[in-house]
């Protein structure tokens, strides 16, 4: 995972953001839960907190709503021009990183998960690949086991972070059941 995580940042396109500190706020997906996008509206309420923000997404493969659908909806214009992503987090704390924009390698990979829409190993390569690069973390994750595994890799970074996973499956934290945080901060 480290080495694929590692592999799709070279290739992907960095934007330069006039920040030395923003967080990214995300999910893996793929709970089966068919809960709401959490983690953006998690992430515009850390902006409007006044946190700074680059969001990092994608349009939902393997549950019921994406960031990028979730943002769409709501009239965002995608773009990766770099004036434009300072522009809003300036004006607003936060800047949305629609995932195709910035990792072209990934157009051959997308269609194929669309069609098997099911929770598949990009599930968790998504939420390690933001290449605005942030200088801290939260992810929400399906598994223990995967916890686990993500609390290991962000530890073999710089990055401040926080793994999130209900002990009732779900990919963030629930208020109906027990949870697990796993982090460096």
């Amino acid at each position: 995972l480290l080495g694929f995580r590692d592999a799709l940042l070279d290739l992907s396109l960095k934007p330069k953001l006039e920040y030395s500190h923003f967080i990214d706020m995300c999910g893996t997906g793929g709970d089966g839960k068919s809960t709401f996008n959490i983690s953006t509206l998690a992430s515009l309420v850390a902006a409007g907190a006044g946190v700074k923000v680059a969001k990092h997404g994608n349009v939902s493969v393997s549950s019921s709503c994406g960031s990028s659908d979730v943002l769409k909806e709501a009239g965002l214009v995608f773009t990766n021009d770099e004036s434009i992503l300072n522009q809003q987090m300036k004006s607003a704390n936060i800047c949305y990183l629609h995932a195709p924009l910035f990792h072209p390698a990934m157009k051959y990979v997308a269609p194929i998960r669309r069609a098997l829409g099911v929770r598949t190993f990009f599930n968790l390569l998504g939420p390690l690949v933001n290449p605005a690069q942030p200088t801290a973390q939260v992810v929400g994750v399906f598994s223990l086991e995967i916890a686990r595994l993500f609390a290991y890799v962000l530890s073999e970074t710089n990055l401040e972070y926080f793994v999130v996973h209900s002990l009732s499956g779900y990919d963030e934290v629930s208020l109906t059941s027990k949870w697990r945080i796993y982090g460096r901060n």
